[in-house]
């Protein structure tokens, strides 16, 4: 699972990191053996119990798909994901989770810069194009 370009994390049902792959890691700028053993809100300290995809999937026991979700990671990097959350359950215990993570950091910020760039292009179509025309039918009537 280290070879995959996605993040796969797995907790118990506490909220502690029992596995933690490569991708995952490089993605939120630590180690996995620094986030083995820490709880879930340590490594995304601007996610909350109800903001987490994570927690909210042990709590309920209810599978999340594809769910974007914006958070700052430890170091304060803001990050962007499409997170698939499973619960794992052992009997009729939900026992951890297990998510898989898709970075479309670049992805959401190319897209806002082209929804940025088709406001300045309207805005300037409307000031150099639309507003003259205007003026002058104003003045004809």
């Amino acid at each position: 699972m280290d070879n995959i370009q996605e993040g796969i994390h797995i907790v118990d049902s506490s909220g502690t990191i029992v596995y933690y792959n490569k991708f995952a890691a490089a993605l939120d700028s630590i180690n996995p053996e620094e986030a083995i053993g820490r709880h879930i809100l340590e490594i995304y300290p601007s996610l909350t119990e109800d903001t987490s995809t994570i927690l909210r999937v042990i709590k309920s026991g209810k599978p999340i798909l594809n769910y974007q979700q914006a958070f700052k990671n430890y170091k304060g990097v803001q990050i962007t994901t499409v997170n698939s959350t499973i619960p794992i359950i052992s009997g009729k215990r939900v026992v951890g989770a297990l998510e898989v993570s898709r970075d479309i950091t670049e992805v959401k910020k190319l897209t806002e810069k082209i929804v940025d760039l088709q406001a300045e292009l309207l805005k300037s179509t409307f000031y150099h194009f639309l507003l003259p025309n205007i003026w002058n039918l104003q003045v004809k009537l």
